[in-house]
């Protein structure tokens, strides 16, 4: 802003001394008052006051004092704001005060800074001179004059800034979602173990839990009217040493006599269990046999052999992908072979039954209605999903659901420490995000959104700290975007919009603004989606500093007839001034 300088011929009255000849070495000359900033300007929420004062030649009495009272008065109330004064003397004025010659004159730069408070938004900086004979004890006010009229306040559009970039008067906080889950297929699996060499189901093999378990899974499967049974598989495996034993054709009589017997068993207890459909055949797909290394690998592993043993068992496995070379091979080896025989070749010989099934997809609504009531029912990634779908306390009853059967998951505990956020639960919040860092630090998601946590608080400090610690971990437009908010707060233009990076804002353009850059402002407000009645609004500013009244008017008649109680807000923003005795300004304003 310019500067502006206002001049003042100090009239000394008569009264205050003893005789006309004591003003007459002031002469008629001009004190000048010069206010570097014109009108005032709020920055950082504080409004800085800098004032030269210039005393030319022969003006400052040798045996006087000058006091120069500063204040700040609201133009709609009798309130004032009072600035520290400064008192000036005389060079023989025995005092401590700033002396100005007589003489050569002299200058004097007052700088004082206060606290912006918005009734003063519409104001005037007024000063009081106040003149005073070193050996008198009564000052006398020879002048009282107005040096600048209103504040820019400018700045303070980063509130309604954060509404149009965010949709709420808040910082931008991070979520971790999931995509909406799909339809998918599952399996559940069940053995039947079977002597060597024999095809005959025998209890002693069988394990009656497994087969209980199996049972009840599958007909829970087919009751559940968003699982659809589609395929029933059956595997046959046979051992190594019931293929080195057997002839051809006895193997597959073996095998095909296996499955049938599996087949009927799984048949039976499936029916008495009223699962249906089950006994036709074509449900079922046999799938001829082959080994099973798998299962193999795994029995070595959890049998009771030395570790050198199953090392090596291990090791002849991975070379010898032969079935008979492996087996002759692991035969020179009797005592590992024997303990083969008895605890791992009886697990292999065995019919896997296969019951595959696949989930039917499931409305969002439906989703958050069983979250609520029946969350063990859906999957974990349906019961996020339904989660960070819902709204109001729905998200908080689904979260909570959630965090019981997951709680090692910090996402739930990020999301719903978010939630309470939004709710200003404050200390709800830094629980729950206090429990997602104990599972995983250093997380740029969780230490964004402390930052908003502690700038919810109003510890700016504290809140810019965690938002760097993000940003050096992920440098995203979330998190640069929340730190570009706070050094607008802070008076750092410059930085906030190397902080808001390439992604366009209102309050990245806001910052532009304030930093001079008025065209660069222009384009990035053009390119941002979200509008609204404070969007024309910094439109109509770019437009008054570039001095483009037609755009001014333009864009103010699109913000009243959005919101129309921005009138008054409006009509006493200094950023108009050059408009106020305009008419139509007045006719879009009134």
């Amino acid at each position: 802003m310019k500067k502006t300088t206002i001049n003042i011929i100090i009239i000394f009255l008569f009264l205050i001394f003893n005789s006309c000849s004591f003003w007459k070495q002031f002469g008629n000359e001009e004190i000048s008052y010069t206010l570097s900033t014109n009108p005032l300007e709020m920055h950082a929420n504080k409004i800085s006051v800098e004032i030269d004062i210039t005393f030319p030649p022969k003006t400052f009495h040798k045996k006087s004092y000058l006091v120069i009272y500063p204040y700040l008065a609201a133009n709609n109330s009798d309130i004032i704001i009072k600035l520290n004064t400064i008192t000036l003397q005389g060079e023989k004025v025995k005092d401590n005060c700033v002396i100005i010659p007589y003489k050569s004159g002299g200058s004097y730069t007052y700088k004082d800074t206060l606290d912006y408070q918005p009734d003063f938004r519409n104001s005037k900086l007024k000063i009081t001179v106040y003149a005073q004979k070193a050996n008198s004890l009564t000052p006398v006010v020879v002048n009282d004059f107005e040096i600048a009229t209103g504040i820019i306040t400018t700045p303070e559009l980063i509130t309604e800034g954060l509404k149009i970039d965010n949709g709420e008067k808040i910082l931008r906080t991070i979520e971790t979602h999931v995509s909406r889950p799909a339809s998918f297929s599952e399996k559940i699996t069940l053995n039947l173990y079977y002597p060597f060499y024999k095809s005959e189901l025998t209890v002693k093999e069988q394990n009656k839990q497994e087969i209980e378990t199996f049972v009840n899974e599958c007909k829970a499967i087919q009751d559940d009217q968003y699982k659809e049974i589609i395929e029933y598989n059956m595997i046959a495996y046979t051992a190594p040493n019931e293929r080195d034993s057997m002839l051809m054709n006895e193997l597959e009589e073996c095998i095909n006599n296996r499955q049938q017997n599996a087949q009927n068993f799984i048949v039976k207890k499936l029916t008495k269990a009223g699962v249906k459909d089950v006994s036709d055949v074509n449900f079922l797909i046999k799938i001829p046999f082959f080994d099973d290394m798998a299962s193999f690998t795994q029995a070595i592993q959890e049998s009771e052999m030395e570790q050198d043993e199953k090392d090596m068992i291990l090791k002849i496995i991975s070379i010898h992908r032969d079935p008979e070379r492996r087996e002759n091979e692991l035969k020179n080896f009797a005592n590992v072979y024997s303990e083969l025989i008895n605890k791992v070749y009886p697990k292999l010989s065995k019919v896997e039954i296969q019951i595959v099934y696949k989930t039917k997809p499931k409305t969002t609504q439906e989703l958050i209605s069983l979250g609520k009531i029946k969350s063990s029912k859906i999957s974990q990634t349906e019961l996020f999903y339904a989660a960070q779908s819902a709204e109001n306390t729905d998200k908080e009853i689904i979260y909570k659901n959630y965090i019981k059967l997951y709680p090692n998951d910090w996402k739930a505990y990020n999301n719903l420490a978010t939630y309470y956020i939004y709710e200003n639960k404050i200390s709800e919040a830094e629980n729950h995000l206090r429990k997602a860092e104990n599972i995983v630090q250093n997380n740029a998601t969780i230490l964004n959104n402390y930052g908003v946590l502690f700038y919810s608080k109003g510890n700016i400090v504290k809140a810019e700290k965690y938002f760097n610690k993000a940003k050096a971990i992920n440098d995203n437009n979330d998190i640069g975007y929340n730190l570009g908010v706070l050094q607008i707060q802070q008076a750092k233009y410059s930085k906030a919009i190397v902080s808001f990076g390439v992604a366009n804002s209102f309050n990245k353009a806001l910052a532009q603004l304030l930093a001079g850059m008025n065209e660069e402002a222009k384009i990035t407000l053009d390119n941002v989606k979200s509008q609204g009645a404070y969007y024309y609004y910094l439109h109509a500013i770019i437009a008054a500093r570039n001095s483009e009244q037609e755009k001014v008017f333009e864009n103010l008649t699109k913000v009243v007839l959005i919101d129309k109680t921005i009138e008054d807000y409006a009509k006493n923003d200094i950023e108009f001034r050059q408009y106020f005795e305009n008419a139509e300004f007045q006719e879009i304003v009134k």
